[in-house]
């Protein structure tokens, strides 16, 4: 009897999911946050066209974004971290005198050899100089290492806490390198 009850909590739970994800897409304009953030469509990923069609029951689309996503192997998440340590050590080096490791070597070599420590380690530091980056440029944006706890370390209990976090940090990198260019 009990067993029962658990599984129409998770039938409803699954189908409101689906209908507020529904909503927000359709109604919200809520789409791609490599498309929100970049102003262009992912070029790899499709897993936000995949789930859009799995919601319009549309099949054979869904499958083919999710082959893609796989083919890719999350390599654009790669290059976009790399270019966020390659532009805070352009835009930061020569005033703090500090230098972030590249992601891929991160990603690669030194995050696996610490079993996932080095990735704390550098999204703290990364986050707090950027922050730092951007009070000395007087750039009106809050952020630092604390919203790296707070968001993607915390929110992720909330599911949406990463994206807010991988929003502000893409956002305060591309304000710290709009400055840049201007005033170098």
């Amino acid at each position: 009897m009990r067993s029962r009850y658990k599984r129409l909590y998770l039938v409803l739970l699954l189908i409101g999911y689906f209908a507020i994800a529904y909503t927000a897409m359709h109604y919200l304009d809520i789409t791609c946050v490599f498309l929100k953030i970049f102003g262009i469509p992912c070029p790899g990923c499709g897993m936000t066209r995949a789930f859009l069609s799995l919601l319009e029951l549309d099949f054979y689309s869904a499958a083919k974004y999710i082959f893609l996503s796989i083919i890719t192997l999350g390599i654009y998440g790669l290059v976009v971290m790399s270019s966020v340590s390659n532009d805070i050590n352009i835009a930061a080096s020569r005033y703090d005198g500090k230098k972030t490791m590249h992601y891929c070597l991160l990603a690669f070599l030194i995050g696996p050899i610490t079993l996932g420590i080095a990735y704390i380690v550098w999204f703290h530091k990364i986050s707090n100089r950027i922050g730092n980056e951007l009070k000395r440029r007087n750039i009106a944006y809050s952020f630092s290492c604390a919203d790296y706890w707070l968001w993607n370390v915390l929110g992720s209990f909330i599911i949406v806490g990463p994206f807010i976090y991988y929003h502000k940090l893409f956002k305060a990198t591309n304000l710290m390198c709009a400055d840049y260019n201007v005033k170098g």
